[in-house]
């Protein structure tokens, strides 16, 4: 049976898609900063393995700014920036691998329910994230300024810019987005 989607769930489908072009963006900017630290800072006769996941890839970045003396004036900001990138990814991954339960009254303001079994501790659970109007919106719009924020620090790792042009274009960056990095819980609640 044809059933044309609802007026909710098309609002739903605009606001998740939002989310996933920021998060796409998020996603190849971390890489970018990846790449410039690999390509700029490592010796290439040493074996590495370049980390795939996205949480193995926050982490490097991380501890290079923590453990790279040229760098170290960044950690604080780094660490912030990247665990926040963290919490954003795990909300779009309930978001894109979860089991949505309902959006209907998403126009009328109602929160989505999303379903979604992880496992943690060697044990497989269900987490349930509710997401209000708000929640979606503000979701989408920290993963872009966070994207715009990490492909800018990718630009500083692969240019020779002194601390204090660094922490200029940083501020620049927190100015053009309006304020400070948001730091509201985008995904609203979530239980096991």
């Amino acid at each position: 049976m044809d059933q044309e989607p609802s007026a909710d769930f098309d609002e739903f489908a605009r606001r998740v898609g939002r989310i996933f072009v920021s998060s796409a963006y998020l996603d190849n900017a971390v890489t970018i900063v990846l790449e410039a630290v690999i390509r700029n800072y490592l010796d290439a006769s040493d074996p590495f393995e370049k980390p795939r996941n996205f949480s193995k890839k926050t982490e490097f970045i991380r501890r290079f700014f923590r453990d790279h003396p040229d760098w170290q004036f960044l950690t604080e900001t780094v660490n912030n920036v990247m665990n926040r990138v963290d919490h954003l990814a795990d909300a779009r991954n309930a978001i894109a691998h979860g089991l949505i339960v309902d959006v209907t009254g998403v126009l009328q303001g109602d929160d989505i329910e999303i379903r979604l079994s992880k496992r943690k501790k060697g044990k497989e659970r269900l987490f349930t994230y509710t997401f209000s109007h708000e929640n979606l919106l503000q979701l989408g719009r920290e993963l872009f300024v966070h994207a715009v924020f990490v492909t800018r620090l990718g630009e500083i790792v692969s240019g020779n810019f002194s601390e204090h042009n660094a922490q200029n274009i940083l501020s620049k960056i927190i100015s053009e987005v309006g304020g400070p990095l948001p730091v509201a819980d985008p995904r609203g609640d979530h239980s096991n």
